[in-house]
């Protein structure tokens, strides 16, 4: 529930703060004591734009708001993605300057689009103005939905697995639907590229030997005159390191009898000499392979530009130009037997959509026993509220048209004198009776409902007398469930 609200700096409000209690909460002063703007305020720090005229120039505003959870709140707010602290609140603050804002919740900052997407999950707020989606048929079936959803949620999960299958059949089937000449110039396409393709004859892991060949003949010549001057310095050849050690060996051989010491030194210049020996026979091989031949390196570039080529137009990579080639292999098969597989996609469009219209039927038979509970209880509300002689019926119509939602219209009928025929409830009822309507709805929901507070803004607004008491005392029902919150005028305060 809603335990503070703390707003600094915005519109007339320079520093407010406000506690609230478990269950009903009534707010009262005369016309511009701060109501509307304690509202605006609640809305702002969900998430809500705020205008431009509410904000101070000497200073950004400033909104906090702070919840209390229990243990089932928690769990539907994780659910959310919003995680209350260790003590169980949720602390939004948000912080409003012209042109920008910064909102955080427990800490954390958050676009204001995430708070604004979840703020059902922390506030039902019921303005002056929320009983006209009580006119749209969305909101009247998407009621019913979540009256019963025991009745409807598992039809209704079906139906929309049902759709999605459906529809997915529908397009494979336009995908196959084209006229013979522009199947054949498809195939003359498809046998083109997977001639081209094939003709390649491409090897797994092949362009990156060529790479590496082709870059060592590029440079083959260089590499020849370097290995030769190597070789020169370290071979044997005239004033060659292999040479020269060889000399020097020999040499300390023959002083060997005249002083035992030198053995370790002409041990090591062995060494050497054997070091560079390995040395020069190594290069002597390495240099074999450096011979340039003009017509493989002619060869290699030109296979090299041929995998290039077909990596442009294919894929960045020989794997994906072989993918690229089963894609087209599989098309042409299909097109090839385009008859048959037109004739099975057909059959198989047809049957999703058989499962569908069986689907469907099922939901509206579902949403027919939801919408006959809804109706007897949501009747018995409106009886609380001074509606003596009302007649409610909730029509489910089953318009024969697959939509995402279903294939249900649904029409809420009212009559509220005896003796009168029921009407649809948008075209007859006042906004008043709306209100009152809404409010019998809000009851309904307030044990189930996701929203931890609800708010009535000025809900008793043109109604007084026996009429005010009974929604007074619809209010205290409800508080009962959940912490409501409702503003009002002294003149039109009820005791509840």
């Amino acid at each position: 529930m809603l335990r503070t609200v703390h707003v600094k700096n915005l519109a007339l409000v320079r520093n407010a703060d406000i506690t609230f209690g478990e269950g009903m909460n009534v707010l009262t002063g005369e016309t511009g004591a701060g109501k509307s703007i304690l509202m605006e305020s609640i809305v702002r720090g969900l998430g809500g734009r705020v205008q431009k005229h509410m904000l101070r120039d000497d200073a950004p505003a400033l909104i906090e708001l702070i919840f209390e959870t229990d243990e089932d709140e928690r769990a539907r707010l994780a659910e959310a993605g919003i995680t209350p602290d260790e003590d169980g609140q949720v602390i939004i603050s948000r912080k409003i300057t012209e042109g920008k804002g910064l909102l955080r919740i427990g800490g954390e900052t958050y676009p204001a689009s995430f708070l604004r997407e979840r703020a059902a999950f922390l506030i039902d707020i019921y303005g002056q103005n929320d009983h006209m989606v009580l006119r749209r048929k969305d909101k009247q079936l998407a009621l019913i939905d979540s009256y019963r959803p025991d009745l409807t949620a598992q039809p209704k999960d079906c139906y929309k697995k049902a759709y999605a299958n459906a529809a997915a059949s529908a397009r494979a089937l336009e995908e196959l639907t084209m006229d013979s000449s522009e199947r054949s110039r498809r195939l003359d396409l498809l046998s083109y590229e997977i001639n081209e393709i094939s003709a390649a004859a491409l090897r797994p892991g092949e362009d990156d030997l060529l790479e590496a060949q082709y870059k060592k003949m590029r440079g083959a010549e260089k590499l020849m005159q370097t290995m030769q001057q190597v070789r020169m310095l370290t071979g044997y050849e005239e004033n060659g390191a292999a040479e020269n050690a060889g000399n020097a060996a020999r040499l300390l051989a023959q002083i060997l009898p005249l002083d035992e010491e030198l053995s370790p030194l002409h041990s090591l210049l062995s060494d050497i000499d054997a070091l560079l020996g390995e040395f020069d026979r190594s290069a002597a091989d390495y240099s074999d392979t450096l011979q340039f031949d003009e017509e493989t390196f002619d060869q290699t570039e030109k296979r090299l530009d041929e995998i290039n080529r077909l990596k442009t137009k294919y894929g960045r990579t020989i794997p994906f130009i072989m993918e690229a080639l089963s894609e087209r292999e599989e098309e042409y098969a299909a097109l090839s037997d385009y008859e048959e597989n037109y004739r099975k996609a057909k059959h198989r469009a047809a049957q999703d959509e058989k499962i569908l219209l069986e689907a469907g039927a099922a939901l509206t038979e579902a949403r027919k026993q939801a919408a006959l509970s809804f109706s007897g209880q949501l009747a018995g509300q409106l009886r609380d509220l001074n509606f003596a002689a009302v007649h409610f019926t909730a029509l489910i119509e089953n318009i024969g048209e697959c939509m995402a939602e279903g294939m249900d219209r649904v029409h809420f009928m009212i009559s509220t004198n005896e003796g009168e025929p029921e009407l649809p409830l948008e075209k007859v009822a006042s906004g008043g009776e709306l209100s009152r309507i809404m409010l019998g709805i809000k009851s309904m929901f307030a044990k189930s409902g996701d929203a931890m507070t609800l708010i009535f803004d000025e809900i008793d607004t043109g109604i007084s007398g026996r009429t005010a008491q009974k929604v007074a005392e619809k209010l205290r029902g409800v508080s009962r469930a959940r912490q409501v919150i409702s503003p009002t005028s002294p003149s039109r305060t009820s005791n509840p």
